[in-house]
């Protein structure tokens, strides 16, 4: 394990040994490739640079009391990149191809895995790219597939502590039709002048309205929520509604059922049930 200050990791970019990288070419995947670079050789008139087709995932690989590594629901992101890849024309990363990559960039940087005891964690960031180059608006015909990893503390200086949100009015994080429902850059550009706002009125971060009535919170940046609708609601975490028992719900749909409750909103007492059901059945990848 490497010599860190484990216990005062920043929510930031540490480089770690390798990366994994998989290239989408005439119209199918290669190899995996292991790799040492942090830089990524491509055209000027690259689709990702100019008309935004680039998508990315976010998950941490977590190091037990029991001395094993764990990874939450991978198979969740997996899903959700493939989404992200329909919505913007991209072709879907299979889920076997995923996985494989994110248990394999974390054992070639286990000696970055933080300790148990320091609460930090192995953020490991899939990311997908296009990579012809043309300028007509067209989806791309050559794509890079990559997994880098380093390790973080809390995403929030607190840590689990409460954190101060401001509610934005003026600016939209997502809106009706839109890509809003994808982890695509251009989402999260979309919200730095808001972010920038609040953080100089003194909150850790903010809440967006819906972009229609302006009456209900539709996302708090920092969590993926959506949450008051007027005749109740159905929060959603990655596409599922809580009102489905059939289907596993994220423990951190314990902060939109909180939210509801805050502002009002009615909820369903099984729904409330099912998310802290649903701790109890999360899945587990193992190392």
């Amino acid at each position: 394990m490497k010599n860190l200050d484990w216990a005062n990791l920043s929510f930031g970019y540490m480089p770690t040994d390798y990366n994994v990288r998989c290239y989408y070419r005439d119209g199918k995947w290669g190899e995996v490739e292991i790799c040492s670079d942090e830089y990524i050789n491509m055209h000027m008139a690259a689709t990702c640079l100019h008309y935004g087709q680039e998508a990315f995932e976010g998950l941490k690989a977590y190091r037990c009391p029991d001395g094993k590594v764990r990874v939450f629901r991978m198979d969740e992101n997996a899903a959700r990149l493939q989404g992200t890849c329909r919505g913007i024309m991209m072709p879907e990363v299979p889920a076997e191809l995923f996985e494989r990559m994110v248990r394999q960039v974390i054992c070639l940087n286990q000696e970055y895995i933080p300790t148990y005891e320091s609460g930090a964690t192995l953020y490991i960031r899939p990311l997908l790219i296009g990579m012809s180059a043309q300028v007509g608006v067209h989806p791309a015909t050559e794509y890079l597939f990559l997994i880098f990893v380093t390790p973080v503390g809390p995403y929030f200086k607190g840590g689990f502590a409460t954190n101060p949100y401001v509610i934005i009015r003026d600016y939209d994080r997502s809106a009706p039709l839109g890509t809003g429902m994808y982890k695509v850059g251009g989402n999260y550009a979309a919200s730095l002048r808001a972010n920038h706002i609040a953080h100089e009125k003194g909150y850790a971060c903010e809440f967006y309205l819906d972009a229609q009535e302006k009456k209900y919170i539709r996302r708090a940046d920092g969590k993926r929520m959506q949450a008051p609708y007027p005749f109740g609601f159905q929060p959603t975490l990655h596409g599922y509604r809580l009102d489905q028992p059939q289907k596993w719900v994220n423990p951190q749909t314990i902060f939109v059922c909180s939210m509801a409750d805050l502002f009002g909103a009615w909820v369903p007492e099984e729904w409330i049930e099912q998310v802290f059901n649903a701790c109890d059945k999360a899945p587990q990848h193992r190392y």
